[in-house]
């Protein structure tokens, strides 16, 4: 039996992209023979609601207070485990050390923090790795790049075989708890376009400002569907033509899929993520600073550029093979997978 701990947080500001990339982990690796996976997490009530609506057969989930010192964290894990993953960005030192006497192998995702030379693999599927920073910590394992980012085996499904060059259907959805409330960003924007379109708007479960949707937008923007918390998403962003996102694992599924996408980054770390390198969606930098013109001229850019489309779509089939699971799972029970 391999015992394996993973530590990871989401609430409503800091957002839920982190416990749904565990959770994609978790559920690959939990239906294989003899694993038994724990996760470690701050008990916020967006958190706990997330979890209870999970199925838990494939692992259990430790809820940590919201108040507790970061170096006793480990002082809640009675056991020692095979592999510790943190996807807990840049974690120092000091803080991994207080979890070293529980393994013998630790996994980070998306960490250029000082503890790097505790970890013996570190993988950043979504931030910028300096060379520096890899010849600084020689004796760890770095995988860089997209083919390492744990997407859902079921968004694969959706991968579109065409792309329709007219634009009629758009999406927007911008993450489990859109903490910059960039949902209303968007529509404020589009306001005297969105008749045009057909468009939908994913409501994610831990929406920061869902009182102020209800009383201010719904009613306002009465040709638009909102949809709260669906458990289908997939298949939404197969239907969509354009979808704006934010900068987190959005970005890759909707490239996975074939749906170009405009980005606007709830934070600074979702702004300084690697993903615009690649060239499968068209970033428009951090979404409190993106003004209304800018954000409606590139969207119709988009609209009228089938050719630009075309491209975007190509170079995410061209970076996201849907292999990424299968890395990391091998990575994490030490197999070899290409």
């Amino acid at each position: 039996m391999k015992n394996i701990l993973i530590r990871a947080d989401g609430n409503r500001d800091r957002g839920m992209g982190h416990l749904y990339r565990i959770l994609n982990i978790s559920d690959y690796l939990g239906n294989t023979e003899h694993i038994k996976i724990t996760i470690l997490t701050k008990g916020h009530k967006e958190t706990i609601d997330f979890f209870s609506k999970k199925s838990l057969k494939n692992y259990n989930v430790i809820f940590l207070p919201n108040d507790v010192d970061k170096f006793s964290e480990s002082n809640f894990i009675t056991s020692n485990f095979d592999t510790i993953i943190f996807d807990t960005l840049d974690n120092e030192i000091e803080y991994l050390k207080s979890f070293a006497n529980k393994t013998n192998k630790i996994i980070s995702f998306d960490d250029l923090g000082t503890g790097l030379s505790l970890c013996d693999t570190v993988i950043n599927a979504l931030v910028n790795t300096p060379i520096e920073i890899i010849n600084k910590y020689k004796q760890t394992q770095f995988l860089i790049g997209p083919s390492y980012l744990p997407i859902r085996k079921e968004i694969m499904n959706y991968r579109k075989s065409k792309l329709s060059p007219l634009v009629q259907n758009v999406l927007i959805t911008m993450g489990g708890s859109d903490p910059s409330g960039l949902t209303f960003k968007v529509l404020d924007s589009l306001s005297s376009f969105l008749n045009d379109f057909s468009v939908k708007v994913i409501i994610g479960p831990s929406f920061k400002n869902l009182l102020m949707l209800k009383k201010e937008y719904i009613e306002r923007f009465n040709s638009v569907e909102f949809l709260l918390s669906v458990s289908n998403i997939e298949e939404y962003m197969n239907w969509a033509d354009i979808a704006f996102c934010s900068g987190g694992l959005t970005v890759y599924e909707l490239a996975a899929i074939g749906t170009p996408s405009l980005v606007l980054c709830q934070n600074q770390h979702e702004n300084t993520n690697v993903f615009p390198k690649y060239g499968f969606n068209i970033k428009l930098g951090l979404g409190e600073e993106v003004g209304s013109s800018e954000l409606t001229n590139k969207f119709f850019n988009l609209v009228n550029g089938y050719e630009l489309r075309k491209e975007l779509v190509q170079k995410g089939y061209e970076y996201i093979d849907g292999y990424a699971l299968e890395r990391v799972s091998g990575v994490i029970l030490k197999e070899e997978i290409s």
